[in-house]
């Protein structure tokens, strides 16, 4: 009796060691926005979503500046990338990557909209497509037509899509025709953040406990807070470096130079031979440093720019100049301020360091004219927790989130004239 009852116990164990990850790993399968495409006719645009999954979703539109929002819930889109368009009505599409496994679509509009309509086509290929019909204030359309296909289309509310009666037929995406003369409006400009990845190329910086590269973190990071940025659409975001090539530290500062960025972030790891050591830190720019350790951080990150012939002994007497301007009060009290709020900020996200998480030392690529300036090292990839936990994903988007609570603060402050 005892032996059935335990085989009984093996076979159940059994089958659900074989069938509840399958489950698991069906319940927790993201969405994937694969690709993307936009048609026009004279009267209207029309963009296709193609997903692996049916979605979810919610379209809005938003004002000041004029977009159209569309909000996908499980769903990554990591083959959607951010572009321009020559069509008559979109000018721009984003990506944003939310928290929750949110993937946010941003069209970005240049006439007020009439009309809008959603739905979902069934499968083609294995592909969901989400198609979105705009129709602008500009169009002479009625409220209820039909397009080249026959597919109906009708006015729903801006805030909220709404599936139409012709969502399961098949459609072809109309031909182009000569697109619409538009008026030229007029660009709002938006604060501009450059964001610098720590190192790249044949600089990995530092080497993880479990082998992963500072280099590959960083860059990781500086898009995450990107996208985290431009999804409000109040910011313009420049990146030093976009994928994995060297950039030296001069001309990291050139970068944000010539885009007039009103703010400069480097993104680092930091690592330690204390192995227990935590937290994240931040440094801004100073003569002197505020204690050893920070200048030993600060001459390592500064030897880098050694590696290709841009040691600071060796700068024009222009870069020498701009050296002894960027010491300036002002600036360096604004970085430093900014440096607290995002400790502020960051705490009931993350570890901080516990001994002296603000830190000053004279760090070549905080030297940015007149830019409020900050080094973050994100942590330490030395502490094997700290490094799984910053190879994260829901940790990179809290931090994220975080940074951009800081930056919304300091210009709420110090709005840029």
């Amino acid at each position: 009796m005892i032996h059935k009852v335990n085989t009984y116990v093996v076979t159940i164990l059994l089958i659900a060691t074989l069938v509840l990850p399958r489950l698991s790993a069906e319940a927790t399968e993201l969405n994937n926005a694969s690709a993307f495409r936009i048609s026009e006719t004279a009267k209207a645009s029309r963009f296709v979503l193609d997903l692996t999954q049916k979605p979810e979703y919610i379209v809005a539109i938003r004002k000041n500046p004029l977009r159209l929002v569309i909000e996908i819930q499980n769903t990554t889109g990591n083959n959607i990338h951010d572009s321009k368009t020559k069509n008559f009505n979109i000018k721009s599409i984003r990506r944003n990557r939310l928290s929750n496994n949110k993937l946010q679509i941003v069209l970005d509009l240049k006439h007020p909209i009439a009309s809008q309509t959603s739905f979902v086509l069934p499968p083609k290929n294995n592909l969901y497509r989400l198609v979105v019909d705009i129709t602008p204030q500009i169009s002479s359309t009625n409220n209820q037509e039909s397009d080249s296909e026959g597919e109906s289309k009708s006015t729903i509310k801006a805030e909220v899509s709404k599936k139409t009666s012709a969502s399961n037929k098949e459609y072809k995406e109309p031909n182009n025709t000569t697109p619409t003369p538009v008026p030229h409006l007029k660009e709002v400009k938006k604060t501009i953040i450059a964001i610098d990845a720590g190192h790249g190329g044949h600089d990995p910086g530092t080497t993880g406990y479990n082998g992963s590269q500072e280099k590959n973190i960083t860059l990781d990071y500086a898009f995450t807070i990107k996208q985290a940025l431009e999804s409000t659409d109040k910011y313009e975001v420049i990146l030093t470096r976009k994928d994995d090539n060297y950039i030296d530290l001069k001309k990291r500062v050139e970068i944000a130079h010539k885009a007039k960025a009103d703010m400069f972030i480097s993104i680092h790891a930091d690592s330690h031979n204390n192995h227990q050591m935590s937290g994240l830190s931040i440094y801004t720019l100073s003569e002197k440093a505020s204690d050893k350790e920070a200048e030993e951080l600060a001459q390592k990150e500064n030897n880098a720019g050694v590696l290709n012939d841009v040691d600071v002994k060796g700068d024009s007497k222009d870069v020498t100049e701009l050296l002894i301007d960027l010491v300036q009060r002002q600036t360096k009290n604004l970085s430093a301020e900014f440096a607290e709020n995002i400790l502020k900020e960051t705490r009931s996200k993350t570890e901080i360091l516990h001994n002296k998480p603000h830190r000053f030392a004279g760090f070549r690529v905080l030297t940015g004219p007149d830019i409020p300036s900050v080094l973050i090292e994100l942590g330490y990839l030395s502490n094997q927790k700290e490094e799984t936990l910053l190879l994260s994903e829901n940790h990179k988007n809290k931090l994220a989130e975080a940074i951009v609570k800081a930056i919304d603060k300091h210009f709420k402050k110090y709005p840029v004239n």
